[in-house]
């Protein structure tokens, strides 16, 4: 699926990355997933949307809890979900085009994704397709640069973020001034790690948007200096590679003000 409200850095580095996504990124923490699945009081009859569900990295966790409709808008995403995760309905769509009827979700939940479309189109969209009390939750995994490794590899990466949608840099929290459409409820964190090779790790990284985007030789050029690092860091080759996971919560305002949202 082409479509022009994707930011470039997403269409272009997801689709070049998608194999690489699915092999390098982490999942998440089994204390989320189960704080995910009471906050928004999902069971095996409710309905959830997973938003920018990528290679299905969250969906294949939530499927044990519920019903799950995986939204994506990137053909080459989209592919690895179908595959991965052959008992969630699989759709193409965007955040701000949603296939699915109004008030037919209990939960629309966004993990790794917000940043690229923290739009107030989106918010309304997925308003729309939430059910009365339905809730947001929106999910994120952080590399812990409080490791020094870590911290290493991304002053390496870094140089080449341009202006990237990202996270840390909490513009996607403006969106949520002066609406009335999602109320804020939670805000909880918690670290982890996953034990990766140097070649998961790599593939980690060449995953990452504006590094799947450059052009080859460049961006082999800085895999092979990161593989350096970890070689001198890590010689075994097995790495305990840490981070930090962010969960926000938000239920949905059923009167609005169509004027001022």
């Amino acid at each position: 699926m082409h479509d022009k409200s994707l930011h470039s850095d997403a269409r272009n580095g997801f689709s070049a990355g998608a194999s690489a996504y699915d092999r390098g990124r982490p999942g998440y923490p089994g204390v989320l997933v189960e704080s995910l699945a009471t906050t928004l009081s999902i069971s095996k009859d409710s309905k959830v949307v997973d938003l920018g569900a990528g290679t299905g990295k969250l969906t294949k966790l939530l499927l044990p809890y519920t019903d799950v409709i995986a939204v994506e808008p990137v053909a080459a995403m989209h592919s690895i979900l179908s595959q991965s995760c052959p008992e969630a309905d699989v759709l193409e769509g965007t955040a701000e085009s949603i296939p699915i009827a109004d008030g037919s979700a209990d939960a629309v939940v966004v993990a790794q994704a917000f940043h690229w479309f923290s739009t107030t189109a989106a918010l309304r969209e997925i308003h729309r397709v939430l059910a009365p009390n339905g809730k947001l939750a929106l999910v994120w995994n952080l590399r812990d640069e409080n490791v020094a490794w870590v911290a290493k590899l991304m002053d390496t990466i870094r140089p080449y973020e341009g202006d990237t949608p990202r996270y840390t840099s909490g513009r996607w929290r403006s969106v949520f001034k002066d609406q009335k459409l999602f109320q804020m409820e939670t805000h909880q964190k918690w670290q982890h790690a996953e034990q990766k090779t140097i070649d998961e790790i790599l593939a980690h990284v060449s995953s990452i948007s504006y590094i799947s985007s450059l052009e080859t030789s460049r961006r082999s050029l800085i895999l092979a200096a990161i593989q350096q690092q970890l070689k001198s860091a890590h010689p075994s080759g097995s790495i305990a590679f840490p981070y930090r996971s962010d969960l926000w919560c938000f239920s949905r305002c059923d009167i609005v003000d169509e004027q001022n949202i």
